[in-house]
């Protein structure tokens, strides 16, 4: 909410001089729509995991309601005129009946220079642990902790997809740390992934088929977790759960039950499915005009 008024200015100052024909805004991002309804602008809301609760719709819209009185919009926002749908139809669960416009999520992070050893097909089993690069709240320093000690006696090779906020001294043997270098550089030699359940680490490993452990640690990332391993393709751990034996319980499982991993991959063919995104843009402004 205090980014939605800090931006909503600037917003509706940018929107009035370029005038756009649709303004795309993502879920939790609230001078968008904001702007859009001001100026008589259709609104498409960008989804980039799993669609959020419409429980959560009543409870916003009057955090909202002084900010949008405010911009003389005293019966709020409408509904997105579209929404964009990048999750796999089977792993989606929707309460919103809106109109969609689907295309396969996939995992663009950046670039990165990608060491020769990681070119190279492993020897041991990879697991890659990621807690994100976003600052958000939870104890990350004591999750990695838990997660280092429970693979201590796993037969793998564990990469650290690098956090600058977090110190790594004292790492085990076989554990490696690649800071700056994007998660689409690192999975495609994994076999599992251990994440926090936020979108851009949860789906990368969905779109290269990998299997997931989920720690959530705040927010939406529970809400992907438990998905995740409610479907199947994974587990999930909530921080009450997170010690070194549940841990290690847990990547056994992921390794020894070929069954996760293949719920992964059918995932991963159903984002495949999906028209891409240059084609669904496509459909936004043919229905814009």
């Amino acid at each position: 909410m205090p980014l939605g008024e800090r931006h909503t200015a600037a917003m509706v100052r940018i929107a009035q001089a370029w005038r756009p024909d649709l303004l795309v805004h993502t879920g939790w991002e609230y001078a968008g729509p904001l702007a859009a309804a001001r100026l008589g602008i259709p609104a498409v809301l960008h989804g980039w995991g799993l669609a959020a609760p419409a429980e959560l719709d009543a409870p916003i819209a009057r955090a909202l309601e002084p900010l949008h009185r405010k911009w003389g919009l005293d019966a709020g926002v409408p509904e997105p005129w579209r929404e964009i749908d990048v999750c796999p139809p089977s792993l989606q669960v929707r309460d919103h009946d809106r109109p969609l416009v689907k295309f396969g999520w996939a995992p663009y992070n950046g670039s990165g220079v990608v060491p020769a050893w990681l070119l190279g097909a492993p020897e041991r089993r990879r697991i890659c642990v990621t807690l994100g690069n976003v600052p958000i709240m939870g104890d990350h320093a004591t999750v990695l902790a838990s997660v280092l000690a429970g693979v201590r006696g796993l037969d793998a090779e564990v990469v650290i997809a690098g956090s600058a906020r977090l110190a790594y001294d004292g790492l085990p043997e076989g554990v490696r740390v690649l800071s700056g270098l994007p998660l689409s550089a690192i999975l495609p030699g994994c076999d599992l992934v251990v994440h926090h359940g936020g979108a851009g680490s949860a789906f990368a490993a969905l779109a290269l088929g990998l299997p997931s452990l989920a720690l959530p640690q705040m927010c939406v990332q529970y809400q992907h977790a438990d998905r995740i391993a409610e479907v199947g393709a994974g587990l999930c751990l909530h921080p009450e759960q997170v010690t070194a034996d549940s841990l290690a319980a847990a990547l056994r499982t992921l390794t020894e039950n070929t069954d996760y991993r293949d719920t992964a991959r059918r995932l991963r063919q159903e984002l495949a499915e999906q028209p891409p995104a240059g084609e669904a843009m496509a459909q936004l402004e043919a229905a814009a005009r």
